[in-house]
């Protein structure tokens, strides 16, 4: 099949249905019942559709395959439908290391996980394999599946690899600014910090890893030192009430140009300001320091 070409200006029905794999019946019930209507129609009434459009139906027709209600799917914008597409994708990779850490061949699991992060993408395996791979972790072992010791095997085995892709990476030229990556005291979960120096590396910013569990005191020591324009944390096991102690505190003692950059689950309820970011996942750390806080190479 000709794969279709995004400037092309609309397209028919046809096409349409080859391009997302989807039947013509198919197509005029999501119109009914979603509103997925064309972008217009010809004189003699056929069907015209956009590039972007023609997107959305494939994206549906793939979250649908993959267990999603469509009712649920149709509110969401185009790049929340690529990044849903990325997810699935990660998960239709990795049965086979989860069987492997289910049937307790840990050597046989870390023999599979390495070469599949060198094969894919340093943001692929960063912003998909990862996240989804401990979350299913998570999984095995509260429904006992997993021991903990295989739990803490496997996050063993994804920090050696992470550690190793960070240290490939060369360092930013010496005027870029810098960022610290951590997680608040008491966090021992450094994945996603981890996941943030690499991100962040690898986009132009000088880095600096301290690894988990830092006081506020100590990160603000270093931040200081460094004249640090971000500090990047990570926390999955504080509560919200906790977790904004430890920001207040912070904020107290960093530079006045410093921004806190934090992520994880106990973030959803806090709010970001002047001196706080909140993300809600990693693509959104890319998202701003490339396209919004580019670094500026100025001594």
């Amino acid at each position: 099949m000709q794969p279709l070409d995004p400037d092309d200006k609309l397209l028919n029905l046809s096409q349409l249905m080859q391009h997302a794999g989807i039947t013509k019946l198919v197509i005029h019930a999501w119109e009914r019942r979603y509103g997925l209507t064309p972008e217009c129609r010809t004189e003699s009434k056929r069907r015209l559709y956009t590039f972007e459009q023609a997107e959305r139906f494939r994206l549906l027709k793939k979250g649908s395959d993959a267990g999603y209600r469509i009712g649920n799917l149709v509110g969401y914008s185009l790049d929340e439908l690529y990044r849903l597409e990325r997810k699935i994708n990660a998960e239709a990779g990795l049965g086979e290391g989860l069987d492997l850490l289910i049937s307790r061949r840990l050597g046989e699991f870390e023999a599979w996980l390495i070469p599949l992060a060198e094969q894919q993408s340093v943001d692929n395996f960063l912003l998909h394999t990862v996240p989804y791979l401990m979350h299913e972790v998570g999984k095995l072992w509260a429904g006992k599946k997993v021991s903990i010791a295989d739990e803490h095997f496997v996050t063993a085995c994804v920090k050696r690899i992470l550690l190793g892709k960070l240290d490939s990476l060369s360092p930013a030229a010496g005027a870029a600014p810098w960022i610290l990556a951590t997680t608040p005291e008491g966090e021992s979960h450094e994945l996603g910090a981890l996941c943030s120096a690499i991100l962040a590396r690898r986009n132009g910013w000088n880095v600096l890893y301290l690894g988990p569990d830092l006081p506020a005191a100590e990160v603000a020591r270093l931040s200081i030192r460094y004249s640090a324009r971000y500090i990047c944390l990570s926390t999955s096991s504080y509560s919200p009430t906790r977790l904004n102690s430890y920001l207040n505190k912070l904020e107290e003692c960093i530079g006045p140009e410093a921004v806190i950059i934090v992520g994880g689950a106990p973030t959803q309820t806090l709010v970001s300001s002047r001196r706080r970011i909140i993300l809600n996942a990693l693509e959104d750390l890319i998202e701003y320091l490339v396209l919004i806080e580019q670094p500026s190479f100025d001594s």
